[in-house]
């Protein structure tokens, strides 16, 4: 049996993909593709690449490296879409470059804000994102078990638990989506006074013309006797402190629920399962993410549920990072616009 958690916690992103974008042109290149404004503000920054209708391709984190060139860390490659994007004229002044084999992507979990930039020979870049996780890019010459001590053990589970309860997206899982339904907004990924890129007509009349209703957010299926409550604006701590969450036969095996099924309350459908569970629900909170109707959240949360082929009590809320929103259900304005480390 293994207790969960990610208090100073580590866990490698295998699944990554590295996409190294180089060259006099990589900014101007960049720039015309992804929702994020370049030079960024910050060493590192959330992002989204779109299709033509604003829909998502791939989301991503992307660093600015000490040389000017750029890094694109996501579970998505991004090569296959931005290739056929290089103009003639910039085919020598952008390169573009796998760099999956080379580096090892690392989530750190419980450290606190403003991390301090990790230096020294092997480290290629480091940044905290806005739900508390320092994403660390490292070759093989650097342990990580040297850079911080034994204590920081490595938890593969712990960091997938945390994505759910944190409600964050993988590139995968928000593949298809607009930007909005994915928080790319809340995430700080996107500038709203850039020049055009691929997709800028829907997501810029989403944001200025639009209502944003429909947002993937955390949630739990609980036990019918369970007495616990989750509160809008807690943190994920807090919230997992509530679960006790553990792997093995204690979550029990009630009903499966699978990626796409639909959640119904009153014989209406409310949501979607977006991120599935780690286990089954049985006798413990299984936290997952959802795409709902924010507005709508609140006449069925906390109440028994049809969630695929089973039946369940659900609570949903809105994690702390999200911050506020406003009457049109975007983020209220800040003078941030990428991810910025701030200082306790």
């Amino acid at each position: 049996m293994q207790h969960i958690t990610w208090s100073l916690s580590r866990s490698s992103l295998k699944n990554n993909k590295l996409l190294k974008i180089g060259g006099s042109a990589a900014t101007d290149f960049l720039q015309g593709l992804i929702t994020q404004k370049l030079p960024l503000e910050s060493p590192s920054s959330y992002t989204a690449l779109c299709d033509i209708k604003g829909r998502i391709i791939s989301s991503a984190h992307i660093f600015t490296l000490p040389d000017g060139s750029y890094l694109l860390s996501s579970e998505t490659s991004s090569l296959g879409h931005l290739k056929p994007y290089i103009l003639r004229k910039q085919r020598k002044l952008v390169t573009l470059e796998d760099v999956t084999d080379k580096f090892t992507a690392t989530a750190i979990l419980g450290t606190g804000k403003g991390v301090t930039m990790f230096d020294g020979d092997g480290v290629l870049a480091c940044a905290q994102d806005s739900i508390g996780v320092v994403r660390l890019i490292t070759d093989e010459t650097v342990d990580l078990q040297n850079v911080f001590n034994e204590k920081v053990k490595e938890s593969l589970v712990g960091y997938k638990f945390y994505r759910r309860v944190a409600g964050f997206l993988s590139s995968r899982e928000a593949k298809g989506m607009t930007v909005y339904e994915a928080n790319v907004d809340l995430l700080n990924g996107i500038s709203y006074d850039k020049g055009c890129y691929l997709g800028q007509e829907t997501v810029a009349r989403g944001y200025h013309k639009g209502q944003i209703r429909k947002r993937c957010m955390p949630a739990v299926i609980f036990p019918e006797d369970w007495e616990g409550t989750i509160e809008d604006g807690e943190t994920e701590l807090s919230v997992a402190s509530k679960l006790n969450f553990e792997t093995g036969k204690e979550g029990g095996q009630e009903f499966e629920v699978l990626k796409g099924d639909l959640v119904e309350f009153e014989d209406k459908k409310v949501a979607t399962v977006v991120t599935p569970p780690l286990t089954a629900p049985g006798k413990i909170p299984t936290p997952l993410i959802l795409s709902t109707h924010v507005d709508k959240r609140p006449n069925w949360n906390g109440s028994m549920v049809k969630v695929g082929n089973g039946w369940g009590k659900v609570w949903c809320w809105k994690p702390q990072w999200w911050g506020e929103l406003d009457d049109r259900g975007r983020k209220k304005k800040t003078n941030d616009i990428s991810l910025k480390m701030t200082e306790d």
